[in-house]
């Protein structure tokens, strides 16, 4: 509520049954300021893509939403 929005990452695994949230957390660590980390991980299937390829932002932020 203080400061707005809170990052998450949306991201295909590769193994879904391997991969864990803390592993894709871990990538983060040092590398960005600690108000920038993403507080959580969402896993998903495909990332929405237009004709050309390109990610669907709209859309991952309606599914963030939900």
């Amino acid at each position: 509520d203080k400061w707005g929005e809170v990052p998450i990452v949306v991201a295909v695994a590769k193994d879904p049954a391997k991969t864990k949230d803390s592993d894709v957390l871990s990538l983060f660590d040092g590398k960005l300021a600690r108000y920038k980390l993403p507080k959580g991980v969402m896993f998903v299937e495909a990332l929405p893509r237009n004709a050309m390829g390109k990610i669907l932002k709209n859309e991952i932020r309606e599914m963030v939403k939900e």
